[in-house]
């Protein structure tokens, strides 16, 4: 009987509650939260914006096109995009951009209108990147971005390929989801102005904020 007394009176002592009950003083306790090092994204964008200055070549392909032959409307295959990112802190993170486009159009005879050909334009564009996140929530990411590289564009027809710079502007970007989550960006570049795809965050570890 008198074990059970001290264990009663030990109980209602405060130095035996549940620490896990009592309220956290913010940045007094702070419970680390489990966060990802690394994040993969398959995106998909429209509209990009490259670099592209003229030279004396296009200048010449261009006059000798139109006494032989004229272009029909340029299509597009779409921008696509695959995406990695190291968390660097709670703030900050780095990252590579990779995205593969192609535009296309038939060629067509001046003399009598028949399609000659077709005309491929490939463009691969790298850009190391930056980004900060304005809220890392549980499940809502709120960031920008910027990066700076270099676009690829090989030509049908053209020996080589062609290299200019490559930039990418992202202002504003939303992710919503924890591991596995969706993401939409408007921003202005070689990857495009609007891009959305879906990503995977891995290899989480606790780390203090």
């Amino acid at each position: 009987m008198s074990f059970l007394l001290v264990a009663w009176a030990r109980a209602g002592t405060p130095e035996a509650t549940d620490l896990r009950d009592t309220p956290e003083i913010p940045g007094v306790h702070e419970t680390p939260r489990t966060l990802s090092r690394h994040e993969i994204r398959l995106s998909i964008g429209a509209y990009p914006q490259r670099v592209e200055p003229e030279t004396d070549y296009y200048w010449y392909r261009e006059s000798f096109a139109s006494s032989k032959y004229y272009s029909g409307p340029t299509y597009t295959a779409g921008i696509y995009g695959l995406e990695y990112y190291y968390r660097c802190s709670r703030r900050w993170d780095i990252g590579l951009h990779f995205s593969w486009a192609r535009e296309y159009y038939s060629l067509y005879s001046n003399i009598d209108g028949s399609r000659l050909k077709r005309h491929d334009t490939d463009y691969f564009s790298f850009t190391p990147t930056v980004r900060f996140q304005w809220k890392r929530g549980k499940t809502v990411h709120i960031y920008s971005a910027v990066g700076l590289g270099v676009t690829l564009t090989a030509e049908s027809g053209r020996k080589g390929v062609e290299d200019n710079p490559a930039v990418q502007i992202t202002p504003i970007g939303v992710s919503a989801g924890r591991r596995l989550f969706g993401f939409a960006e408007l921003g202005f570049g070689a990857h495009g102005v609007f891009i959305c795809g879906i990503g995977y965050r891995f290899n989480a570890k606790k780390h203090r904020l």
